[in-house]
């Protein structure tokens, strides 16, 4: 993920930001956070364009990605002033927090480790890595792909399907060693 400052477009409206997360499915990449700057008619805009379904176009010196909003869910924007005129806006599929794991300090485990302990999913902290590679070699979490310095994992298990390879993979090594 790169740190350099994004020129992001919604039906014509134009502003630049610095984190977009998206999740790659089948046929097209889901919307799923984005940090931006712009004037307040710019924030607004963009957050309109794409909760009415308009598609969000992020352009960087590699080329251009289209992302789409998730139609299940909705959109939250939080943006606040700094300076004359310009916004700071944080908008986010309404599901995020509740499906994603998301490393705000670059530490991975810490992350996990927040996710898992709202979770009904028994574990020790020293398995969370092994934990990681499992989940994400069996297809239960996605790693989202972005830009920006965030990192983020959507969760696409039950509790119930993660403590079960859990306990058959890492809690029998665990228990035998």
């Amino acid at each position: 993920m790169s740190s350099e400052l994004l020129r992001i477009s919604c039906k014509g409206i134009t502003a630049v930001a610095d984190t977009v997360l998206w999740q790659a499915t089948k046929y097209d990449s889901v919307f799923a956070f984005l940090n931006y700057y712009g004037s307040e008619s710019q924030v607004r805009g963009i957050f309109a364009s794409i909760t009415s379904g308009d598609p969000l176009i992020v352009e960087n010196a590699d080329g251009r990605k289209t992302l789409r909003k998730n139609y299940p869910s909705s959109m939250k924007l939080k943006s606040w002033r700094f300076g004359y005129g310009k916004y700071q806006a944080a908008l986010r599929d309404d599901n995020i927090l509740s499906e994603c794991i998301i490393d705000l300090n670059n530490s991975p485990t810490e992350a996990w480790d927040m996710f898992l302990k709202k979770r009904r999913i028994p574990y020790l902290k020293e398995w969370i890595p092994s934990i990681m590679r499992l989940l994400e070699k069996e297809g239960l979490v996605t790693l989202l792909t972005g830009y920006g310095k965030l990192k983020a994992w959507r969760w696409e298990a039950t509790d119930d399907e993660a403590c079960d390879l859990i306990v058959k993979k890492i809690f029998k090594k665990a228990a035998a060693a």
